[in-house]
């Protein structure tokens, strides 16, 4: 908040002209909107890499309005590659005044993917509970880390898959996480039961691939 009493994101007033204006707030009603539409900001901090398809995460919300009770708050990460959602909670803890802070260790080969496989980008988002309402937002990311690779290996009939995770590499800067099949399983299954995606041939595709790894 500057000295007019003006709103913007992040830790401190925007320097320049053309920064306080695209990171204005004022005219938003943060304090006023229902908390399923309020305003956070949820940026990584740090990117650490884990055992195999895993990232360890720092996460920072800004709450400009100060819609949060003091305290820590329940939070969870959510990414769909399929139909089930992988839901990873963690908790942010404040660490100044509409400030809060936390580690999340996204473990996305615990994604469910379906039989076929999945060629597709997903981009993760912040859930936050409090006091029975719920918001959810979106997942910033450094813009100048570095793309990161792991091979998610044949698990419960599914192909093997290349998990690359970067940032999405424009406005508004997701993070960012692009599934690839791989392998003659992702090959040779995936289109077959793409297109007849029946009990029989789900059942017989299991036993292809189990072949094939």
């Amino acid at each position: 908040t500057d000295a007019d009493g003006r709103v913007y994101w992040g830790g401190r007033v925007p320097e320049s002209a053309d920064a306080r204006r695209e990171l204005d707030l004022s005219e938003l009603d943060l304090d006023t909107v229902p908390f399923f539409a309020a305003r956070f900001r949820h940026e990584i901090t740090t990117i650490g890499r884990g055992p195999g398809a895993c990232l360890d995460l720092t996460v920072r919300t800004y709450d400009p309005a100060l819609r949060l009770p003091v305290g820590p708050q329940r939070a969870s990460l959510i990414v769909s590659p399929g139909r089930r959602r992988l839901t990873v909670p963690f908790r942010l803890s404040p660490v100044s005044p509409g400030v809060f802070e936390g580690t999340v260790r996204l473990d996305a080969a615990a994604a469910r993917l379906p039989l076929h496989g999945f060629a597709g980008v997903r981009h993760p988002v912040v859930r936050l509970t409090c006091g029975g309402r719920v918001n959810q937002g979106v997942l910033l990311a450094p813009l100048d880390f570095p793309p990161l690779t792991a091979r998610i290996p044949y698990r419960s009939g599914t192909c093997p898959h290349r998990l690359t995770v970067e940032p999405e590499g424009h406005i508004p800067g997701r993070l960012q996480l692009r599934w690839e099949p791989v392998g003659a399983t992702g090959a040779v299954v995936r289109p077959v039961v793409r297109r007849l995606a029946r009990p029989r041939v789900r059942r017989a595709a299991r036993l292809v691939a189990s072949a094939l790894r």
